[in-house]
């Protein structure tokens, strides 16, 4: 099955919503907070206006259909990613395909980006190794969370570029 990214819209706050908001998600973010649906509406919408920030949807090409989101905050020449699937798509094997969809659209999208830095959880075991098996390099640890590294333009040499 292939994963077809695409950025954003409004029509999608909804779902995102209830992905963040899911327990086992909220565990894994910085914020283990439940998010208000006034909170989150706003959010998303400053998010989607938000120039440092982009925000991509994958869906299973086949269906249409929502499997996650992946977001980069941009700052300067590198991005901090983050990934949040739908909770009923967990344990499909997605999360290395929603991964490489969105940074090859990153690449085509802001190619001057030199570096892609990813916090995860230390417990976030199967997180780790996906990132791990793209490339990304654990740099450091702080706290509950481990910091890893990816050479964007090392990526970019050798990929082809993606239909966005």
């Amino acid at each position: 099955m292939s994963i077809f990214i695409r950025e954003a819209k409004e029509t999608d706050s909804q779902a995102v919503f209830e992905w963040r908001n899911d327990i086992v998600s909220r565990q894994m973010f910085h914020s283990t907070n439940e998010v208000s649906w006034p909170d989150h509406m706003a959010w998303f919408a400053a998010s989607l206006k938000n120039e440092k920030r982009l925000m991509l949807i994958c869906c299973e090409s086949d269906k249409n259909d929502r499997v996650g989101i992946v977001r980069f905050e941009i700052e300067g020449r590198s991005a901090l990613i983050s990934i949040n699937l739908a909770p009923e798509k967990r344990g499909r094997n997605l999360s290395r395909a929603c991964l490489t969809g969105a940074l090859d659209y990153l690449a085509q999208k802001y190619p001057e980006n030199g570096c892609v830095v990813a916090e995860i959880k230390k417990i976030n075991i199967a997180s780790r190794k996906i990132f791990e098996s793209l490339g990304f390099a654990e740099l450091s640890d702080r706290l509950d969370y481990a910091i890893y590294q990816f050479d964007l333009q090392s990526w970019i040499t050798g990929r082809k570029p993606v239909n966005m």
